[in-house]
């Protein structure tokens, strides 16, 4: 399936789950307690990040082994039950232990099986879009939110402060709906087959995985640090500030949905052709940014006060704030996976911690002073500052000029136009 073709599905799959996180988003903010929906996030981020931590960079290695023939589905499903498996004892055990010493023994369980899940969700995306399937776990994601909105919506009173309680639910939602998934891969591998890999891939996976992971822990954890300052001291404010941000990421996930189908073609061209489809991509992708923002802010504008009338001022106030993040965090995925794809990890890393220093430094050092705007303003400068690198490394690496991989040319616009016809 054609780069144009897997983006037309997966956004319109991505669609249908931006539209229930949008709505969970709002019935959280409208129907629950003020605090609700700041928390409930905000302990969903606590847990990616330690997931993050946890898969030790085997998304980005499965796919790229799966798309050089290195690793088979039936290899991915030996890792998945043994990340099931070791996930389910550790809950187990945890419940055991609570069970004796502690009546407050469910929210750890159910903490690691989402935990378990997520892990189990990076797995999925980098084989379903190995094999240009990357449609399935969105529609898995999809469904779990619609049920997750009914189950709201039924139970808006008995639980209007419980956001543990929520969160129990949706954790529960989250794991039983990827252990479904790993079922549907299962029994649509040829003759049901669970191959262990060897260990000589093994290694080959872990070594390829490393240097991604780091790069992945560095800018998650750089990604969320704010929102943890924001908490710490101003914690008053912090459902606006999640609002406005899962506004953000709901926009900039939007062209991360090529980071994958992009590597698929960098890892496939030769290096020359792969330089040029990197600089086309980020001229395209920067004339179209530059093109949306604007009026992407300007809807907002028009429709924020009626989904969040309680905060509409602060979310527009750190959306505008945002801006420059939405340009830059969208081209820095092409970066990135450009990197990964040449197997350029050093440059990665490098991107990544000037990344979490800058953001770390601006946060401690602006959100005490001007509130949320200055974890705006903290994000916005970091990420910027990170994309600024990536490009004066690729030009310097490749010999090339800034007009190459940020203004618009005449060949692109017959690029966009064949795009389209």
């Amino acid at each position: 399936m054609k780069l144009h073709i897997q983006f037309n599905v997966l956004f319109l799959c991505k669609l249908a789950l931006f539209l229930s996180n949008f709505l969970i988003l709002y019935i959280l903010s409208n129907f629950y307690a003020a605090n609700v929906a700041g928390e409930f996030y905000y302990q969903i981020s606590i847990l990616s990040i330690i997931a993050m931590f946890s898969n030790i960079g085997i998304d980005n290695s499965i796919f790229y082994f799966l798309k050089k023939g290195v690793f088979t589905t039936s290899n991915i499903l030996a890792i998945s039950f043994k990340i099931v498996f070791f996930f389910v004892l550790l809950a187990t055990a945890a419940w055991v232990s609570f069970y004796l010493f502690s009546d407050n023994r469910y929210p750890i369980i159910f903490s690691l099986l989402f935990i378990c899940s997520l892990l189990l969700q990076y797995i999925f995306n980098a084989h379903f879009l190995a094999i240009k399937k990357g449609w399935i776990p969105q529609i898995g994601l999809t469904v779990i939110n619609i049920i997750f909105i009914t189950w709201l919506l039924l139970n808006q009173l008995p639980l209007k402060n419980k956001y543990g309680e929520l969160l129990n639910i949706y954790y529960s939602l989250f794991f039983l709906t990827s252990f479904v998934v790993l079922l549907y891969i299962f029994f649509t591998t040829p003759k049901y087959r669970i191959e262990q890999p060897s260990k000589d891939k093994l290694r080959l996976l872990l070594k390829f995985g490393l240097f991604p992971y780091i790069t992945n822990s560095l800018f998650f954890l750089g990604a969320n640090i704010d929102l943890i300052v924001v908490k710490k001291y101003c914690e008053g404010d912090l459902s606006a500030y999640v609002q406005a941000t899962k506004i953000f990421q709901i926009f900039c996930s939007v062209f991360y949905l090529l980071y994958y189908p992009f590597m698929g073609q960098i890892i496939e061209a030769n290096h020359k052709e792969g330089v040029k489809i990197l600089m086309r991509s980020s001229r395209i992708i920067s004339f179209i940014l530059v093109l949306i923002i604007i009026p992407f802010l300007l809807i907002c504008s028009l429709f924020l006060d009626k989904i969040f009338p309680s905060s509409y001022d602060q979310v527009m106030m750190l959306l505008k704030y945002l801006g420059i993040s939405f340009f830059s965090t969208s081209l820095a995925y092409f970066y990135t996976s450009y990197f990964v794809a040449n197997k350029m990890h050093k440059q990665n890393i490098i991107s990544a911690s000037v990344f979490l220093i800058t953001i770390v430094f601006l946060s401690f050092l602006l959100i005490p002073a001007l509130g949320i705007k200055g974890g705006a303003i903290a994000y916005s400068i970091s990420i910027l500052c990170s994309l600024i690198f990536d490009i004066i490394l690729f030009k310097i690496k490749n010999n090339v000029k800034f007009s190459d991989t940020l203004l618009i040319k005449k060949e692109d616009m017959l690029f966009i136009k064949n795009y389209f016809n």
